[in-house]
């Protein structure tokens, strides 16, 4: 199976890009999973392993070849809750933990970091009328993001755990960036 993730700030361009690619490949199910609801009772751990188990198990039973796209994984809740203290948020080692299981289930992981111009960013908030967060925290978040995966892909070395990760900036260009990422994510192959 393989997995591509779409990672950035709000405003970014990841709802967008994901409805792009499943209309460019046969995808078995694209995630959207927000912030973990105030009744959930578990550990923040726990939530993300149901999330994995409740949306992407029942397709993957009956196609071990399935294309799934997440948009924004667990990896935000980490970066999120940095800046949002009203959420249960992962540790860094808890992240790593998730990032390495997840490696087990997929084949393939393909990370893109979504970046888009501060005025991008301002401008798409204020067009859906974002509440959660505001323009500024959206940039500093971005920032976090930017930071966090400069960091990771030298100090881990994610390519040992199955995950590939790479930076794409959205100003607008959608078919540019779908081609990017439909270049970097290879049709899948069994193994």
């Amino acid at each position: 199976m393989q997995l591509i993730i779409l990672e950035g700030t709000d405003g970014a361009g990841k709802s967008t890009l994901a409805e792009a690619i499943s209309n460019e490949r046969e995808v078995a199910c694209v995630v959207h999973v927000g912030r973990p609801p105030e009744s959930f009772q578990g550990g923040i751990v726990e939530y993300w392993h149901e999330v994995v188990k409740n949306l992407i198990y029942p397709h993957a039973q009956y196609d071990n070849r399935a294309l799934f796209v997440w948009d924004r994984s667990f990896i935000g809740n980490y970066i999120y809750g940095k800046h949002k203290k009203d959420q249960k948020a992962l540790t860094y080692k808890e992240l790593i933990d998730l990032m390495k299981w997840l490696g087990t289930l997929f084949d393939r992981i393909d990370v893109f970091l979504l970046a888009a111009g501060n005025t991008a960013i301002t401008r798409r908030l204020k067009t859906r009328g974002e509440q959660y967060v505001t323009a500024e925290e959206a940039i500093k978040i971005q920032d976090d993001y930017i930071e966090f995966f400069t960091d990771f892909a030298v100090s881990e070395r994610p390519e040992k755990f199955n995950w590939y990760i790479h930076r794409a900036r959205f100003n607008g260009a959608r078919n540019e960036l779908l081609k990017y990422v439909l270049h970097h994510t290879p049709e899948y192959e069994i193994k």
